[in-house]
C-alpha cells in the first residue's frame, strides 16, 4: 500500500467506511481530488445523472411484503 498516493488512499478509505452514513456518496467520490487530473467537465452531468438512478431505491417501505403466508 505504500505505492498509494494519499490521495487515492484518502479516496478508498472514503469508499470502504462501513456505516453508509460516513461513507462517500457516487457524487462526493467523483469530486474527489484523486480525479483531478483525469475528470473532464463535458462529463460530470452525464456521470451525475447515471449515480442518481443507481442510488434510487428499487422498491419504496410501501411496497414490501409486510406478511408471509
Amino acid at each position: 500500500m505504500s505505492s498509494l498516493s494519499k490521495k487515492a488512499l484518502n479516496l478508498m478509505s472514503g469508499l470502504l467506511k462501513m456505516d453508509p452514513a460516513e461513507r462517500m456518496t457516487g457524487e462526493e467520490a467523483l469530486q474527489h481530488q484523486w480525479f483531478d487530473d483525469i475528470r473532464n467537465p463535458e462529463d460530470d452531468a452525464i456521470l451525475l445523472n447515471m449515480i442518481a438512478t443507481i442510488q434510487r431505491p428499487i422498491y419504496s417501505s410501501q411496497s414490501r411484503i409486510s406478511s408471509y403466508g
